[in-house]
């Protein structure tokens, strides 16, 4: 068995049960020592695991202030997401989904530069493409895009 991880996760307060249930997976995961949660507001959890949770709020408009959250993890789960409705347009949506995220990523990427091992997991959707002429799909298709031209290790 390998070394236990060091991880963070990202998405895990959303109405989407992505985030919630790779949250509870990796505190429940033998392979996961330590979970950092990086969002808006605490994560409601006390199952199996919850000794290993660290919660960290944070404003996403100045993620570079919460900058040291993201060191010292091994992996980054990338589960944060909203709906153009919950947004309240499309250009919130496109910065909460894209920007977002990518900033996230660039964090980690920076602060992990020593880790070779350090990788990251994206929950996108089925059907995303750069050029689809819809919202959602083409937002997800442009993230895979730009995490992908971040040359992360993983």
């Amino acid at each position: 068995m390998s070394q236990p991880k060091s991880a963070l996760i990202i998405g895990a307060t959303g109405k989407c049960a992505c985030g919630r249930h790779a949250l509870k997976s990796a505190l429940e995961s033998p392979n996961i020592s330590k979970l950092t949660s990086i969002g808006r507001r605490e994560v409601a959890y006390s199952g199996p695991g919850s000794e290993k949770l660290v919660q960290k709020i944070v404003d996403f408009d100045n993620l570079a202030q919460s900058r040291e959250a993201f060191a010292g993890h091994d992996v980054a789960f990338l589960a944060l997401g909203t709906t153009r409705a919950d947004a309240g347009s499309a250009e919130a949506f496109y910065k909460i989904d894209h920007d977002y995220v990518i900033e996230a990523a660039k964090l980690f990427k920076e602060t992990n530069a020593e880790n070779p091992n350090a990788h990251v997991m994206y929950v996108s959707s089925t059907g995303s493409d750069v050029s689809s002429s819809l919202l959602y799909p083409r937002t997800k298709g442009e993230v895979e895009r730009d995490l992908i031209a971040l040359g992360l290790p993983r």
